[in-house]
C-alpha cells in the first residue's frame, strides 16, 4: 500500500501535493504568496499616507504654536520616515495573522482570485471603498445614536443617564 500511494505521490504534479500540505513552513510560504497577490506592500503604503494627515491635525493640536509647514515638515521628515522603515514588521505581522488563521488551501485560492483581473480590480478600488463606507459609517452612527436617544429618553433618564 505504501509502495502505492509513493507511486502516486511521484506521478502527481507537484502542486497537487504541496497544496494539500498545510505545515507552519507552508502556510508561511502560503501567507507571502497572498501578501504578494494582494499588493499589501502598496496597502501600507497608502495606509501611511492616509495616517499622514492624522499626524499633522494630532501634531497641530500638540503643539498650537507651530505652524502648519513646520508640522508637515516634522512630520514628512522626521516622523514618516520611521514608519516607512518599519513597513516590514507590518508586512510579517500580516503575514503570521494570515498563517494562524487559514489554511494553505484557503490563502492559495485567495491568491488565485487576488491575481485574476476582478481581484486586481477589487484592490484598486478597496481603498475608495473603505473610505466611503468610513464615511456613511459616522454619519450614520451620530445619526442612529441621537434617533436612539430621543426614542429612549425617558428610559435612559430612569437608568442614570443625565439627559
Amino acid at each position: 500500500m505504501r509502495v502505492v500511494l509513493l507511486a502516486l505521490a511521484l506521478l502527481l504534479p507537484s502542486g497537487v501535493v504541496a497544496q494539500d500540505v498545510d505545515t507552519p513552513s507552508a502556510r508561511r510560504e502560503a501567507a507571502r504568496d497572498l501578501i504578494q497577490a494582494a499588493n499589501a506592500e502598496q496597502l501600507i503604503s497608502d495606509t501611511l499616507l492616509a495616517l499622514r494627515g492624522q499626524l499633522i491635525a494630532n501634531l497641530r493640536q500638540a503643539a498650537p504654536n507651530l505652524s502648519e509647514a513646520q508640522v508637515t515638515g516634522l512630520v514628512d521628515e522626521i516622523l514618516l520616515p520611521e514608519f516607512h522603515a518599519r513597513r516590514g514588521e507590518m508586512v510579517t505581522a500580516m503575514e503570521l495573522l494570515y498563517a494562524e488563521r487559514l489554511t494553505v488551501s484557503e490563502m492559495r485560492y485567495a491568491t488565485t482570485f487576488y491575481s485574476h483581473p476582478t481581484g486586481q480590480r477589487l484592490l484598486r478600488l478597496m481603498p475608495g471603498i473603505m473610505a466611503s463606507m468610513a464615511e456613511f459609517g459616522a454619519a450614520w452612527g451620530g445619526r442612529v445614536a441621537v434617533e436612539a436617544v430621543e426614542k429612549h429618553r425617558d428610559a435612559l433618564r430612569a437608568r442614570g443617564l443625565p439627559l
